[in-house]
């Protein structure tokens, strides 16, 4: 078989597990590391121009001036793209999350707003909507990850236990807010309940984005249990 018949290795399955991707990330700063992030970013928008199954490494390689030999001592296959660039995605909105919600449990204490202990989770779902390029990728690899065997299933158990918990202690806080001692559906009910119909709606979002309105879809739930919601989104 010639190189041009052999099958572009970025098709194959991911084969390390997170700890050895970790392992291959570079000292930050380094050259190796802002070469593996020009590979991202190329990876990225090509993701977003043509879909993930559209796109080679070939291809990626050439956006990131990189020769494909070069990209493979960065990275195994397309998977192992993917699962550094939404990883890495969730490093950060962490970090700024945890900002975000110090800044919120001050301003609760002045604020009229009923809801605002969970403004950081419809800021978070208006961002989602913003950046509809990384859905499919998001729902790609939170299905797949869902197998023990995946290199990113304990990132994405540990990701949902914390989106839960930091959920349902919002929730929490708000039924305190507003004297609900009796609420309709507990807050850690109501904290699967919310992660579950967003992602949903992301699954939804890929067959006819035009319905989907994850915010508003999000403030009809909380609606529906009994909390006070505004009439209109952004």
């Amino acid at each position: 078989m010639s190189n041009s018949e052999r099958p572009d290795p970025g098709t194959a399955p991911a084969v390390l597990t997170m700890a050895q991707s970790r392992a291959r990330i570079p000292k930050k700063g380094s050259k190796g590391a802002r070469t593996q992030q020009r590979i991202l970013d190329a990876a990225l928008e090509l993701f977003a121009e043509s879909g993930f199954n559209a796109v080679s490494l070939r291809e990626i390689a050439a956006r990131a001036e990189i020769t494909h030999v070069g990209l493979l001592h960065h990275f195994a296959n397309k998977d192992e793209i993917l699962m550094r660039i939404m990883v890495s995605r969730d490093i950060t909105d962490e970090h700024s999350l945890r900002e975000q919600l110090t800044v919120l449990h001050e301003a609760q204490k002045s604020s009229e707003d009923p809801l605002i202990d969970l403004r950081w989770y419809l800021d978070h779902l208006h961002r989602i909507t913003t950046q509809p390029h990384m859905i499919p990728l998001y729902v790609k690899i939170s299905s797949e990850a869902t197998d023990p065997g995946h290199p990113a299933h304990e990132h994405f158990v540990a990701r949902y236990q914390t989106a839960q918990d930091l959920i349902s202690d919002s929730i929490s806080r708000t039924y305190a807010r507003l004297g609900m001692t009796s609420p309709l559906v507990p807050a850690d009910q109501a904290a699967q309940h919310m992660v579950a119909l967003s992602d949903g709606l992301q699954i939804q979002w890929e067959y006819a984005p035009e319905t989907v309105n994850l915010e508003r879809s999000i403030l009809t739930y909380l609606g529906a249990i009994g909390l006070p919601v505004e009439t209109t989104t952004r």
